[in-house]
């Protein structure tokens, strides 16, 4: 194993190895409903942190005067990564 691949996984796993320690501690002292509480308003509070987001809530807003979902540019694409199906939903 190299360096940097050792490195990675040593980054990898320490998080996630100490996530699943807290999560056992905690469920120890505190009730597993009130986790599951904690766990949905982290999750909602993200949820809206990222649609707060001003570039989000103009593709939100394009997308739903439009009804439709925007593609991804092909990746060869001549245009030099702007779509060409929905123009009108990718600002120049």
């Amino acid at each position: 194993m190299g360096r940097v691949s050792g490195v990675l996984r040593l980054a990898l796993t320490i998080p996630q190895a100490a996530s699943i320690g807290i999560g056992a501690a905690l469920i120890t002292v505190v009730s597993y409903r009130a986790l599951l509480v904690v766990i949905a308003v982290a999750a909602a509070a993200s949820g809206l942190f990222v649609i707060g987001q001003p570039g989000i809530r103009r593709r939100m807003a394009r997308w739903i005067r439009l009804r439709r979902w925007p593609t991804a540019p092909p990746r060869t694409s001549p245009s030099a990564g702007r779509p060409r199906r929905f123009p009108e939903l990718w600002p120049s």
